[in-house]
């Protein structure tokens, strides 16, 4: 019987920019570490519409749009904010400039390791999408401990490019321990995006 565990840690929020997605290719830029990291949330849009024959239900229709993951992170330095979400810096004094005229809306694949209790880690890729300018709290010191946090809300969508594995696709997961117990070695995951191409050099190792 499968062990019960439930999701307990995260860790290693990363992000490379989508420099090339159509149909000739996927291409990224270098991998980056963006804050720490202390929760992530994952919502999918989907939609459902049962089509009655006969009296009867007789066919569902499904469809799956963009995820929303919302990453809940210590703090963004003023350049880190402005390199994710397209705004400009004054290249004198590192002085965001935001809103306004020059805003671009780039593109990054955004990876991150979970947990659960049982210890299994998933390392995961969302291969596409675009943050958003994260919602901000400050509040005065006291003579207590209370700080806030910050929540970085990433839009992923499909690919423009037809990986040959699976066709255009939002995101990528691998467990670190297999069915059988088997353990792969994942330290290179974050070396480079994967994709649904570059998987196969994570197969486990065939046992002698």
């Amino acid at each position: 019987m499968k062990q019960i565990a439930e999701y307990r840690g995260c860790e290693n929020l990363v992000a490379a920019l989508v420099s090339k997605d159509d149909s000739t290719g996927y291409e990224t830029g270098e991998v980056f570490s963006i804050a720490g990291l202390a929760e992530v949330g994952v919502t999918t849009e989907q939609g459902s519409e049962t089509k009655y024959y006969d009296n009867n239900p007789a066919l569902v229709l499904k469809g799956v749009g963009a995820e929303t993951r919302t990453f809940t992170i210590d703090h963004l330095t003023n350049s880190m904010l402005a390199k994710l979400t397209g705004q400009q810096i004054d290249t004198t004094t590192g002085a965001i400039l935001g809103g306004g005229d020059g805003v671009t809306n780039p593109y990054f694949a955004v990876g991150y390791v979970s947990e659960t209790t049982d210890g299994v880690k998933t390392y995961k890729w969302a291969l596409k999408g675009t943050f958003q300018i994260p919602d901000e709290t400050n509040t005065t010191k006291n003579a207590g401990t209370d700080s806030n946090n910050m929540s970085l809300v990433y839009t992923g969508i499909a690919t423009t490019h037809k990986f040959t594995n699976g066709g255009r696709k939002v995101y990528v997961a691998l467990e670190d321990t297999k069915d059988d117990g088997t353990k792969l070695d994942l330290s290179e995951w974050f070396k480079t995006v994967q994709t649904p191409d570059t998987l196969s050099s994570f197969a486990p190792t065939p046992s002698a």
